[in-house]
């Protein structure tokens, strides 16, 4: 008889893993829907090759999912840019940053969780419409103040500035980025 196994999270153990249907809200907080379940014969042996193949399942059902999430959000705009050669999962070079503010700091603002006014106005009652969420450093209506605005395009001259200076020091480390 096949069903479902399930994880609460990505790294599952054997002894969380339950024979189940497939659950109605993503696990570990992911977004909508849910990984696709992976189907599991309880009454077979249960032997390590049959663990391993299972967990492996698994993971693949679980990246998978992921990547659909990335995919799929609105949100996510800097993590869906990225290059997709790489795997889904893969330790990033930025996770590395010595200086733990900038580090967290970096990964709030891929994970779109920044003080910008696209996520502080959007988590409001009532959540206050996108268009609605203006740059407070230009100040111009229309110019919502998301990641990509901020970071690229915001003609504030205080903004302006800072991506000169970032800009200065990251080509004088990395002289081939201005390619």
């Amino acid at each position: 008889m096949a069903s479902a196994i399930q994880a609460s999270c990505p790294r599952a153990k054997v002894s969380s893993i339950r024979a189940a249907p497939a659950p109605s809200a993503a696990p570990c907080g992911f977004g909508r829907g849910s990984p696709v379940p992976v189907p599991f014969d309880i009454t077979a042996p249960l032997t390590a090759d049959l663990t391993e193949s299972c967990l492996e399942e698994l993971r693949l059902s679980l990246v998978s999912h992921l990547k659909q999430q990335l995919t799929d959000s609105h949100r996510l705009t800097i993590l869906k840019a990225r290059p997709g050669q790489r795997a889904t999962l893969e330790r990033r070079a930025y996770l590395t940053i010595a200086d733990r503010a900038q580090r967290f700091a970096l990964c709030w603002l891929l994970a779109s969780d920044s003080p910008l006014a696209v996520e502080v106005l959007r988590r409001r009652t009532p959540p206050v419409p996108r268009e609605q969420r203006s740059c407070r450093f230009c100040e111009r209506r229309g110019l919502v103040e998301d990641e990509i605005h901020v970071l690229l395009l915001c003609p504030s001259e205080l903004l302006q500035q800072s991506r000169e200076r970032f800009l200065a020091i990251a080509f004088a480390r990395q002289p081939l980025w201005r390619i």
